[in-house]
């Protein structure tokens, strides 16, 4: 017999990693539960559902026990579709508390669009033909930046034209 309880529940919900996630994979980040019940972890099991929460999937850690605080889905994943993540320690006593959710879409930053062609000028002012990008990466684009050179053509080019 133990004198203990399960684990807390996690303090914050698991994280997208931007560096890894894109339209065909998802790395979710999670933290050490700092309050193990007493007894040592076994394992941190993670869950992933659509955002409807109606169907959550344990991904790692519930039948074979890890202790890795991350997990990186590539099976099934659909460009631009949300899903849903949540987590929690096991010890000898038994799951504790689930996570609050996250919710993290199959995307990464979009491809860049086409360089721009250049139309017409006068001395005042320059005429460009735009392109979109061809590949949103899973994600609606909502805007486009262009940036121009101080006009030398050695100069960064880091001053936004619109």
């Amino acid at each position: 017999m133990y004198l203990a309880s399960v684990p807390s529940k996690p303090k914050n919900a698991p994280v997208s990693d931007a560096s890894i996630t894109s339209g065909s994979q998802i790395k979710v980040d999670y933290e050490v539960i700092g309050e193990d019940g007493g007894l040592p972890l076994l394992s941190y099991e993670l869950q992933m559902s659509a955002p409807t929460l109606d169907n959550f999937v344990s991904l790692a850690g519930r039948e074979t026990f890890t202790l890795s605080t991350f997990f990186i889905v590539s099976l099934g994943v659909e460009k631009g579709a949300e899903y849903a993540f949540r987590y929690r320690g096991i010890n000898q006593v038994g799951a504790g508390d689930w996570s609050d959710l996250v919710i993290v879409r199959a995307a990464s930053v979009p491809a860049a669009p086409p360089k721009p062609v250049y139309l017409s000028s006068t001395s005042t002012s320059i005429t460009l033909h735009l392109y979109e990008t061809t590949d949103n990466s899973g994600s609606k684009i909502t805007g486009y930046t262009l940036e121009r050179d101080a006009g030398d053509l050695s100069s960064q080019i880091d001053t936004q034209a619109l």
